[in-house]
This record gives structure tokens, C-alpha cells and sequence, in this order.
């Protein structure tokens, strides 16, 4: 990798991780092809652009020895070019791999082993291909982050929509805080519980969107599970399995898991072309016989030496067979183990989801009798406020009511109170008034007393008149002198007035106790009235304190049925 197309990775990287979409290919002005180098290029490139500084960079270059296109050829390993081992600076290393010239047949790799890999090809590999390398900044991001954040493959046929994608890619970087390029069980819960789905679909979404069940959500897992609860939430139903437009594109393929887990692929890089190769020979042609001699003896010495490491690990490849053998029958043994463990445990789940749908069902059973209960309680609760309004209405009227009697009592007992005051008033006049009368009884009878004396004497004096006047007579015929029947005269002329005077006076007497009976029974017939009318207004009252000492008890009845009724609620 050059330094245009590092700058073009690293900036691929960015615009993953800002969450924005990357394109199936590069734009003309965005890739330019450099040209083909040698490895001799390619090494110091490497070492210009950044790959020398890496630590423990340890880059071992074949020897090129051009031989005849002979069937011997196939048989010598050392002609085959030497691989070259990059150890990266996270711990990974890539492997890069010359593919032979041309259409030379690739030497046989089954026929020994070592340290070093090979990777036979029969193609021409680019020695600028792409290599993944994470960033040269001291972060916490590692080759997952890296491979997680930038898929290879196309997403075009993902059913995943690219709105989602593009949301939910903002949603993974805002939750993934140390940048890994994964989130755990922790980091997804709030997410996930935020959708207030039962935990059964949740952990079916989660053990959907965990495709490679490592326990772990990289960004395209996570927006897979936030796809599915998507279309949980619009009424889809969940697949037993996930199908295939589904599953990201980059895992499609176990080749980038496989680069997940350290073993990514191998990067072959092409020897010179046979076109080159002639030119070479006609330059240098006495140089090259010499090179040819100088590469059998050491073809020699390296096909001696590797014979007798052929033989040690031989040996050692027995051992190690013998040794996997014993390894595999533990391995089977665990293995049988961990499934019966995978047995109990799956029989353990199953019945803790009947467990849980069970409860599911009685929990749900249960908050719809609640439910029910609560909407029961709620009319009960709004009829009794309904009825608690009529009573308030009823206790408002009642007491309006009260205040009417209240104040037509007060009327009453006013008027009651000027009808006594009266009453004494007029018991007094009354009292005076008989007084009175009996003052003018006793002095009428005073008078009938002296008239009837003066009767009896006026009865006397008309006897004595009579003879008087007789005398008066006899004496008038007698000469009887005049004065003196000028002194009778007058006595009898006083004697008349005042009898005349006495007569007045009487039919007066008379008359004012006449006016005085008349009086008096007016008084009592007032007195007889007024009597009457305190009864009633008594009865009235009387009637009007019944009623308002039931109205009371009324009050106070419904203010204890209040009082219980409070107490039934927060008791409920």
C-alpha cells in the first residue's frame, strides 16, 4: 500500500465511522493507479511511507533465481520465492505472497512445511493491493473495529433501507464510547428496552442480529436488531431464522470472518513480468551466469539443510500427530461434555420461556383484571362524585333553606317579642283600665247609693212638696207672708237642681261605663287574638326547629357517609 491509497483507506475509515454510506467503487479522481513496482519498490515504499517505523517490522525478501522451464524445477524448494511476513503494530500480521511467473506450474507446498506460508497462484497479483491496516495514531481502535467499520462487499443488496442504515450507524457511534467497533450487552440494553418490547423478543432479535455469535454487536449487526425491532413495532412478525437479504454482506462470506479472527487473507504480490525478464537477460548476461552458479550452491546447501529438517519435523509432525490425537479425543470427550452441558442448559431455557410466558399470561391476566378493576373503580368513583355533587347541591339548597327558616324564625321571634312587649302594654292599660273601672264601679255604685237616697228623698219630698204646697195653698188663703214661701220656693227651686245636676251626672257615670265595657271588651277580644296568634306562631316555630334539627341530622348523616366513603378510597 502507497501512501494514495493508505490516505484513500484512512479516509474511507473516517467516513464510516461519521456514520455516511460508502460507494460500491472509487471515483476516477479519488483512486489513482501507481505503477507496478518489484518487490525491491515495494519494500522501500514501505519503509518510506511509514511501514519501516512499525515495531518488530521484519520483512524477508525472496531471491529471485530465474531457471529453465524444466519438470525438475517443480521438485526444488528453493526456487520457490520466500513469502514475506509483515508483523503489524496491533499484533496481526498479513502475509505477502509472490505468485511465480507467468504460467509457471507452482511448486508443491504439501511436500514439506515451514515456518514461512505460501501462497501458489495463477495469476499476476498487484503489488499495490490494498492492505488493512488500522490507524497510525495511538488509539484503542484494533483490526476489528477497523474490518467492522469497513465492509469489502457491496451493501447495494442489503434490505436493510440506507436511511435506517444511516441512522442507526449514528446511533452505534454515539453508544460505542472506547470506539471498538462492538457493543456488548450492556451498551445495547437501554437501546433496545427503549422500544418497550417483552424481553422474549428481545433476546430472539438479539440472537437474530447476532450473526457470528461471538455475544457482541458490530455496526451492522446492531442496526440489523434495530431493523428487526423496526418491523416488530409495525406488526411483522419475527423469522424463526434470519434469511439470507438480511444478513450483512460482509458476513456473507466466511473470508472476512476470517480476517476478524486474525486469519485474514493472504496478499500475493507479482513477480516481474516474463516481458521483463529477457530485457534482463540481454543486460546482464554475464552477471547472470554467475548469479545461476552461485544459486545451485546454495540451492545445494538449502535443499541439504532442509532435508534434514524435513526429517526433525518429520519426527516432530509424528509427535504432534500423536499428541492431536490425544488432543482430539479430549477435544471429543469436552465436546460431548459442553453438548449435554448445551442440552441441559437449552432444556433449562425452554423452561424458562414456558416459565415466562406463563407469567407472561398470568402477568397480562392479571393487569387485565387491574385494568378492569381500575375502570370499575373509576365509575364507581365518578358516580359517587356525581353523587357527592347532588348532595353538596342538595346540603348548599338545605342550608339556603336554613337561613330562610333562620331568618324568618328571627322574623317571628321579632315579632312575637313587639307582640308580647305589646301584650304587657297593653295587660298594663288593661290592668289600668280596670282599675279605673272598678274605681268608677265603686263610685257609680257610690252614686246609685246616693241616688237612690236622693230618690227615696225626693220620694219623701214630693209627699212633703205636695203638703207644702197644700200649706202653700191654705196659707195663700191664710196670707201667709212672703217670705217665707219665698225661702220654701228657693229651697225647693235648689233642691230640683240638684237633683237635676245628680240625674246628669248619672246618665254621664252612664254613659263613660258603657264606653268603658265597650273598651274593655275590644281589649279582650285584642288580647284574645293576639293569643291566638302567639299559639301559631309558636306551632310554627316549633315546626320550623323540628325541621331544621332534621335537616341537621341529615348534614351529619351525609358528612359520615363522606367521611366513610374517603376512607373506603384511600383504603382501596
Amino acid at each position: 500500500m502507497d501512501q494514495l491509497e493508505f490516505s484513500i483507506a484512512m479516509k474511507l475509515i473516517k467516513l464510516t465511522l461519521q456514520g455516511r454510506g460508502l460507494s460500491p467503487s472509487l471515483s476516477t479522481n479519488q483512486h489513482e493507479q501507481p505503477p507496478t513496482t518489484t518487490p525491491t519498490s515495494i519494500m522501500t515504499s514501505s519503509a518510506r511511507f511509514g511501514m519501516g517505523s512499525m515495531q518488530n517490522l521484519f520483512v524477508g525478501m525472496p531471491v529471485l533465481t530465474p531457471m529453465p522451464l524444466e519438470p525438475s524445477v517443480t521438485s526444488v524448494p528453493s526456487l520457490v520465492p520466500m513469502t514475506m511476513t509483515l508483523p503489524l503494530a496491533n499484533g496481526d500480521s498479513s502475509l505477502l505472497s509472490p505468485s511465480p511467473i507467468g504460467t509457471t506450474p507452482a511448486l508443491p507446498l504439501s511436500s514439506f512445511s515451514s515456518p514461512m506460508a505460501f501462497s501458489p497462484s495463477t495469476g499476476i497479483s498487484k503489488a499495490n493491493s490494498p492492505l488493512d491496516l488500522s490507524s497510525s495514531s495511538s488509539n484503542s481502535s484494533s483490526t476489528t473495529s477497523l474490518a467492522s467499520n469497513s465492509p469489502k462487499m457491496c451493501s447495494c443488496d442489503w434490505s436493510v433501507p440506507q436511511s435506517a442504515r444511516l441512522k442507526y450507524r449514528q446511533q452505534f457511534n454515539s453508544l460505542d464510547k472506547l470506539m471498538s467497533g462492538y457493543l456488548s450487552g450492556p451498551q445495547v440494553r437501554n437501546a433496545l428496552t427503549a422500544s418497550n418490547l417483552t424481553q422474549t423478543q428481545l433476546a430472539t432479535i438479539w440472537t437474530l442480529a447476532d450473526v457470528d455469535k461471538d455475544g457482541q454487536l458490530r455496526a451492522e449487526e446492531f442496526i440489523l436488531a434495530m431493523h428487526l425491532v423496526d418491523m416488530v413495532k409495525t406488526g411483522r412478525p419475527l423469522p424463526l431464522t434470519l434469511p439470507s437479504d438480511l444478513v450483512p454482506p460482509y458476513l456473507r462470506d466466511i473470508r472476512p470472518v476470517e480476517m476478524l479472527n486474525g486469519t485474514g487473507p493472504y496478499l500475493s504480490t507479482g513477480l516481474i513480468d516474463g516481458k521483463t525478464e529477457p530485457a534482463h537477460k540481454n543486460k546482464n548476461n554475464v552477471a547472470y551466469e554467475d548469479r545461476l552458479k552461485e544459486n545451485f550452491a546454495r540451492g545445494s546447501a538449502e535443499l541439504e539443510k532442509r532435508r534434514l529438517a524435513l526429517e526433525d519435523k518429520r519426527r516432530e509432525k509424528e509427535r504432534r500427530e500423536r499428541e492431536a490425537r490425544e488432543v482430539q479425543e479430549k477435544e471429543n470427550r469436552r465436546h460431548l461434555e459442553e453438548e449435554r452441558l448445551r442440552n441441559m442448559e437449552r432444556q433449562r431455557e425452554e423452561e424458562r420461556q414456558r416459565k415466562e410466558r406463563k407469567e407472561g399470561l398470568e402477568r397480562r391476566r392479571r393487569e387485565e383484571w387491574e385494568r378492569g378493576r381500575k375502570e370499575e373503580l373509576g365509575r364507581m368513583r365518578e358516580g359517587e362524585q356525581e353523587e357527592i355533587t347532588v348532595l353538596r347541591a342538595k346540603k348548599k339548597s338545605l342550608e339556603m333553606e336554613l337561613e330562610a327558616v333562620g331568618s324568618r324564625h328571627k322574623q317571628l321571634s321579632d315579632s312575637l317579642r313587639d307582640a308580647r312587649s305589646k301584650s304587657r302594654i297593653q295587660r298594663a292599660e288593661i290592668d289600668l283600665v280596670n282599675q279605673r273601672r272598678d274605681g268608677r264601679a265603686s263610685k257609680i255604685n257610690t252614686l246609685q247609693t246616693q241616688l237612690e237616697d236622693y230618690q227615696r228623698k225626693l220620694c219623701l219630698l214630693v209627699p212633703q212638696k205636695q203638703r207644702l204646697t197644700e200649706r202653700l195653698k191654705n196659707m195663700g188663703c191664710n196670707n201667709i207672708p212672703a217670705v217665707a214661701m219665698t225661702s220654701v220656693g228657693g229651697s225647693v227651686a235648689e233642691k230640683g237642681v240638684a237633683c237635676r245636676r245628680l240625674k246628669d251626672q248619672l246618665d254621664a257615670l252612664e254613659r263613660e261605663t258603657t264606653d268603658k265595657l265597650a273598651m274593655m271588651d275590644h281589649y279582650q277580644q285584642d288580647i284574645k287574638d293576639l293569643r291566638e296568634r302567639q299559639g301559631k306562631q309558636q306551632a310554627v316555630l316549633e315546626d320550623l326547629c323540628r325541621v331544621k334539627e332534621l335537616k341537621l341530622r341529615e348534614m351529619e348523616r351525609g358528612r359520615e357517609e363522606e367521611r366513610e366513603r374517603r376512607g373506603d378510597e384511600e383504603a382501596a
